[in-house]
């Protein structure tokens, strides 16, 4: 009994029940690029669990040659509580990695970012 309602905590709070209609067939990472001396990393569609997920998988799989990752979530539609602390959770483990992190939020979805350490990442214009 307590492992089930464990596992439907779980689930009530990462957004992972079976019939939760989050749209799918989007990429979470549309584009790493580099422009100038910042490599820039595009978001888009809905960030939740599995897409803050890939998104992670992604930045981790590459090997940056700027000094500074700026986030972009210009094209980001959407952004759930778990996407917030995961997509957190990355930005903190890129400044742990020595990379200087920026956001470029125009929208101003993430406004309230706040790293587990108790900082913000600075924000971007353009």
């Amino acid at each position: 009994m307590r492992g089930t309602m464990i596992f439907e905590r779980l689930s009530e709070q990462m957004g992972l029940h079976l019939m939760n209609p989050v749209p799918v067939g989007v990429h979470a990472v549309r584009s790493i690029k580099e422009q100038g001396e910042d490599t820039v990393i595009v978001l888009q569609g809905m960030i939740n669990f599995s897409a803050a997920e890939s998104i992670l998988h992604e930045i981790c799989a590459r090997d940056f040659s700027a000094s500074r990752l700026v986030i972009d979530v210009t094209r980001v539609v959407r952004v759930d509580r778990t996407g917030r602390r995961l997509l957190a959770a990355s930005l903190l483990r890129m400044r742990r990695a020595g990379y200087e992190i920026a956001l470029r939020d125009p929208e101003r979805r993430l406004r309230d970012l706040v790293l587990s350490d108790g900082t913000r990442a600075p924000r971007v214009e353009g």
